[in-house]
C-alpha cells in the first residue's frame, strides 16, 4: 500500500544545510494502522507531509498504492490526494462553517453534486457520532467533537490512506481515548489505512498493529507495536517506554 525507500528531505539553513529525513524506509500494509513515534524534532511530522507532497523529498521514492507521488504534479498530484485523507492536531476547521459544511469542503472542491454531498456527508457523521451536530458550528464544540469532525471531513471522499498527524495531543486523556477507539473502529469498518504520527507511547500501544521509531531524521527500529515496545533495541524507545511508566505512576 505505502512504500518509502531512501527518502530524503533536506532544507537550507542560513549557514549549511539541515538533513530533516535521512534514508527512509518503510512498508505499510494495506488496512494497517501504523505509528510512527518519536521525540519533537526527529522528522516525524515532516515524514507524514511527505508522504501527500505537502513536503516535496529532496529525493527518494513513495508509493501508494503503485503510484510513484513524488512525480505527480497539478492535476495528476490532485487526484491523487483525493485518496489520502489527512488530520492534524489543531483540527483546522472553518469556523464560519457548520460542522455539516465543514465536512462537505473537500467534496465541493471535487465538484460532487449537492445532494450527493448531503447524504454523504450525514452518513459520515453518523459514523463518528455527529448527526445531531450538523448544524452547529465550531466553536460550540468540545475539542474531541472537533476532532471528530476533523476525521469526518478526512473519511468523505473514501480515500485508502489516513495521515494523523498528532491527532490526539491537543486531548485529554478520556477525550484521547475515545478517539482511538473510534479510528480503530472505522479501520475495521472502512478497511482504511492509517498512519499515526504522535509523540506518545500510550497512543502506539493502544490503537497501532505495527510501529515506527524515528530519531534524528533516521528510523532506528520498526516492526509489531507489541515487540517494538516489549523489547526496545534502542535507547530512545526505551527512554520513550520508561517516561510512559513514569506518567502512568502519577
Amino acid at each position: 500500500m505505502i512504500e518509502i525507500s531512501h527518502l530524503y528531505k533536506e532544507y537550507q539553513g542560513d549557514q549549511h544545510k539541515i538533513q530533516a529525513l535521512e534514508d527512509i524506509n518503510l512498508t505499510i500494509q494495506p488496512g494497517d494502522i501504523f505509528g510512527i513515534i518519536g521525540m519533537s524534532g526527529a522528522g516525524k511530522s515532516t515524514l507524514i507531509r511527505c508522504m501527500n507532497l505537502l513536503e516535496k523529498p529532496t529525493s527518494g521514492s513513495i508509493r501508494i498504492d503503485g503510484q510513484e507521488m513524488t512525480t505527480l504534479t497539478g492535476q495528476q498530484l490532485r487526484q491523487a490526494r483525493k485518496q489520502i485523507g489527512m488530520i492534524f492536531q489543531g483540527f483546522n476547521l472553518l469556523m464560519q462553517r457548520t460542522v455539516l459544511d465543514n465536512v462537505a469542503f473537500p467534496l465541493e472542491l471535487s465538484g460532487t453534486p449537492k445532494d450527493e454531498i448531503r447524504q454523504r456527508c450525514l452518513e459520515m457523521l453518523e459514523l463518528v457520532g455527529l448527526q445531531e451536530k450538523a448544524n452547529a458550528y465550531p466553536s460550540q464544540l468540545s475539542g474531541g467533537q472537533k476532532q471528530r469532525v476533523a476525521i469526518a471531513r478526512a473519511l468523505v471522499t473514501h480515500p485508502k490512506v489516513l495521515l494523523c498527524d498528532e491527532a490526539t495531543s491537543a486531548l485529554d486523556s478520556l477525550t484521547t481515548r475515545s478517539i482511538l477507539e473510534l479510528l480503530k473502529s472505522l479501520n475495521k469498518l472502512l478497511g482504511v489505512t492509517m498512519v499515526v504520527i504522535t509523540h506518545e507511547i500510550s497512543v502506539v500501544r493502544n490503537l497501532c498493529n505495527k510501529t515506527a521509531v524515528i530519531d534524528s531524521s533516521h528510523i532506528v527500529e520498526q516492526g509489531l507495536t507489541s515487540e517494538v515496545l516489549s523489547n526496545p533495541a534502542v535507547d530512545i524507545t526505551r527512554d520513550l517506554v520508561a517516561f510512559e511508566g513514569v506518567v502512568r505512576s502519577c
